[in-house]
């Protein structure tokens, strides 16, 4: 390998280093905007598709706080409920 070409080599690599981290993400600094919309398509994982997938979520990361009031219907609770879930009081005729 001549001077010539390791020289470029390693001005290359510099840049490389250098683009890299300009492009580095410090904490908070990702707001919604930045985040693009679930394109909906399959196949798509973590690091390929856009939008949050499930895998990015933290266990524990939605909880009751963050679920709007009445979004969780009946068609949404496949499983069902089961009874010891259930604040019987007031629901049965006396």
């Amino acid at each position: 390998m001549n001077l010539r070409v390791l020289l470029r080599t390693m001005v290359a690599a510099g840049v490389m280093t250098l683009a890299g981290a300009a492009n580095a993400q410090s904490n908070d600094s990702i707001l919604s905007r930045h985040i693009k919309e679930a394109d909906g398509t399959t196949g798509q994982d973590t690091n390929s598709g856009a939008g949050v997938k499930t895998g990015h979520l933290q266990d524990g990361a939605v909880n009751a706080a963050k679920i709007a009031a009445g979004a969780i219907t009946d068609d949404k609770i496949t499983a069902g409920i089961s009874a010891s879930k259930i604040n019987r009081t007031g629901l049965d005729a006396e």
